[in-house]
């Protein structure tokens, strides 16, 4: 876990990300942490986690909240367990919220489709994709109105 992070944190350090004011910065590890940015990284996954990222991303009026998870976006069912799921690139909060995909709490997506707040789901572990989420290149899924 200890390289992981390591290695995660080499791959932020390299980020430029548009701050909620228009201007740009490097977001680096202390960043993340701090939360002047969205954190993109939680080692837990408690329900509650989810809810308290997105009120901090409407705190500091986040252009985005990333959810970094073990698979490559939102399927349409486990693909752990079925080889012919199928990823979607794009969802929207109701869908979400109706089919009860359980990426995230509801409290949490409903917060961002209130506030509509885009939620994007990626792979944590593929190499450079904190960095190209950063960049804002289409990976993973996407929830939005």
């Amino acid at each position: 876990m200890r390289r992981l992070i390591d290695e995660l944190s080499a791959e932020v350090a390299h980020a430029i990300v548009q701050l909620p004011d228009g201007s740009h910065a490097p977001l680096t590890m202390h960043e993340v942490m701090a939360d002047r940015f969205v954190r993109l990284m939680r080692l837990d996954s408690a329900p509650d986690a989810h809810t308290a990222a997105a009120l901090r991303a409407m705190e500091i009026q986040a252009q985005a909240l990333f959810k970094a998870t073990k698979v490559e976006g939102i399927y349409d069912r486990d693909p752990a367990r079925h080889e012919d799921a199928q990823m979607f690139t794009q969802l929207s909060y109701d869908r979400f919220l109706v089919d009860r995909i359980g990426v995230m709490d509801s409290t949490a997506v409903t917060l961002c489709r209130e506030n509509k707040l885009p939620i994007r789901v990626f792979k944590l572990t593929t190499r450079g994709n904190i960095l190209r989420v950063c960049k804002g290149e289409n990976i993973g899924t996407v929830v939005e109105a």
